[in-house]
């Protein structure tokens, strides 16, 4: 398996009262992440650094 991926930041268009906005999108789908042990319904924790998102599964109970 891959330890590097490469994916496009798409743009999605949000509309508000006076003007449309754009803001960045990251779409991560593929059966890579269930062969890392993501599985549907899931929650994630996001780590947010300088140029960098670190991903990890939510290991406590909802």
């Amino acid at each position: 398996m891959k330890n590097l991926r490469k994916l496009k930041i798409h743009t999605k268009h949000q509309p508000s009262t006076h003007k449309s906005t754009t803001i960045p999108v990251i779409k991560l789908q593929g059966k890579w992440l269930s062969k890392l042990g993501f599985k549907e319904g899931q929650m994630v924790n996001i780590e947010q650094k300088k140029n960098k998102l670190i991903i990890t599964i939510n290991k406590e109970k909802n």
